[in-house]
Formats: structure tokens, C-alpha cells, sequence
């Protein structure tokens, strides 16, 4: 495939993709879940055949039909029922995550389909046919070869990560536009600076970073990746949570939350020793809440 048809591919797969999102959030909005039940079974049955088919087909009807369906679903859910940011990215996050995760681990053990080599190919075929000088080429490919172990233990996590940052993003476009849409019922559903993890998710992370100190990767490697992938995962939801209690304290005090990016990307500019400092210290922030409670939300609820 050329690269303009493949960028033309890309866009459309972009706009049919933001088109069901739409279309399911407003149609789960006005009509609710029951009325959902029809669109699923046809989008399960499209799945099963999907599954029939070729592997990469699977993986295209997954991100452009079935993960569309499912955000839209969840924010029509959200602002119909009044629930929250943290409501949101959680449930979309660990289904996003759950159904690419278990996609790519039937395609490797039941179709012999790696999407992780196929993913590594592709990058070899645009380094090579780049204008990079042969030594930079070489030494790039080196490199992602070296790497390759560890980017297959992080698949899940990378599956993760990169469904929480979607589901930011699409909060706020979603907001925006159902503010519009809907007035005030949308304005009042709660953003970041009250995006609170139960307080039993503390056990997870404490359990997936034991589990990375503690087990050996080759004696047992179900357990390691298990418990890195639950680390990390966990790593990000409370680093969420400390971004969270700082801008909660920035409106407490009228300060612009422009604040808060602004000084992440000033931080990111530093370098990424600073950004890794910076964050395990917004980490600790987030995970120290379980006992802190910066924001006296526990006392408010009560």
C-alpha cells in the first residue's frame, strides 16, 4: 500500500470511527440502553465475523467500529445519568484495554499474527526507506530489537495508557459539545479536579509494584507481567488523581487552571529526568490522598 493511499485510508477510518462515536453517544443519550441492545448485537455479530476473517481486519473493525461504539456509549451513559470524569475514563479505559489486550493475544496464540512484529516491520520498511544516514539506520534498528522484550511485557499497559488519554480528550470535546446540546446538565458533571479512585485501588498498586520487586521475570512471567502491567496502570490513574487535587486547589484559591499545563509543559521542555522526577512526586501525591484526603471530599460526601 502507497503512502498517499494509506493516508487517505487513515482519514477515513478517522471520520466513520468519530461519526459512530457521535452517533452512538446521542443515540444511547436519548434513548438509553435498551434501545442499544439491536446496534450491539449487530456490532458483536459483525465482531464475530471480523474474527473469521483475516487478522488485520479484526484489529481495524476493533479500533474504527467496536471502540467508537463503546466511548459513545459510555458518554451518553455519563451525561445522561449525571456521572463523573472519573466514571467515565474508568469504565472506557479498562474496556478499551481489555478488548485490545485480550485481540492481540488471540491473534498471536490461535492466528500466529504478532502485532507487535507487524508493528516492528513497519517501522524497519520507514527507517529504511528514510534519507537517515546507513549507521543511524542500523543503530536505530539495534535498538528496537533490543527493546522488543519489553515493549511485548507492556503491550496491556500501552493498550491502557493510550486508551485513558483518548478518554481525556474525548471528556472535554464531548463536554463542550454536549454543553451545547444540553445546557446546564452537562456543565455540572464533574471534571478532573474531583477525580477520586476507591480507596481498595491503593492494594493494587502496592500489590503490582511488589510484584515487580519481588518476582522473578524468568521464573515467572506470567506473574511479573501481570503485576507490571497492574503497576503501571495503576501508576497512571493516580497520577491522574494528583493532577486532579492540584487544580481542585487552584480554583479553591482563583488561580487560572492553565496553570497545571502550563507548568507540565514547561517541566516536559526540562527534559525527561525532570518529567520522571516530577511525576513520581505526583504519583506519591495521588496515591498519599487514599490517606490525606487534600480535598476533604470523604468529609463532604459523609
Amino acid at each position: 500500500m502507497s503512502c498517499n493511499s494509506r493516508a487517505v485510508s487513515t482519514i477515513l477510518s478517522s471520520l466513520i470511527g468519530l461519526s459512530i462515536l457521535f452517533a452512538a453517544a446521542v443515540f444511547f443519550f436519548k434513548w438509553g440502553w435498551k434501545k442499544f441492545i439491536p446496534v450491539t448485537v449487530v456490532a458483536v455479530a459483525g465482531l464475530i465475523g471480523a474474527a473469521m476473517r483475516d487478522a488485520a481486519f479484526l484489529s481495524d473493525y476493533l479500533t474504527v467500529v467496536v471502540s467508537p461504539m463503546i466511548v459513545g456509549g459510555v458518554w451518553g451513559y455519563t451525561f445522561s445519568r449525571g456521572k463523573s470524569l472519573y466514571f467515565f475514563v474508568l469504565v472506557t479505559s479498562l474496556s478499551l484495554s481489555f478488548m485490545f489486550t485480550a485481540d492481540y493475544y488471540f491473534l498471536k496464540l490461535y492466528k500466529n499474527y504478532d502485532l507487535v512484529k507487524e508493528s516492528r516491520a513497519r517501522v524497519a520498511d520507514i527507517v529504511r526507506s528514510s534519507e537517515m544516514p546507513e549507521k543511524d539506520k542500523t543503530e536505530f534498528l539495534s535498538r528496537l530489537d533490543a527493546s522488543m522484550d519489553t515493549v511485548k511485557d507492556v503491550v496491556p499497559f500501552t493498550y491502557f495508557l493510550n486508551s485513558v488519554l483518548g478518554a481525556l480528550l474525548c471528556f472535554y470535546i464531548m463536554k463542550a459539545f454536549f454543553s451545547r446540546y444540553l445546557g446546564g446538565s452537562a456543565a455540572a458533571v464533574r471534571g478532573l479536579e474531583f477525580f477520586k479512585l476507591n480507596d481498595y485501588f491503593i492494594y493494587a498498586l502496592i500489590a503490582g509494584w511488589l510484584s515487580v520487586l519481588l518476582v522473578e521475570r524468568s521464573s515467572y512471567y506470567a506473574v511479573y507481567v501481570f503485576g507490571l502491567n497492574l503497576a503501571l496502570s495503576f501508576s497512571v490513574l493516580y497520577l491522574i488523581q494528583s493532577f486532579g487535587i492540584i487544580k481542585y486547589l487552584l480554583m479553591k484559591k482563583n488561580i487560572p487552571v492553565l496553570v497545571l499545563p502550563a507548568g507540565l509543559l514547561v517541566i516536559a521542555l526540562l527534559g525527561i529526568e525532570a518529567l520522571l522526577f516530577v511525576g513520581i512526586i505526583l504519583l506519591s501525591v495521588g496515591a498519599l490522598d487514599f490517606w490525606a484526603d487534600f480535598r476533604k471530599l470523604e468529609t463532604r460526601s459523609k
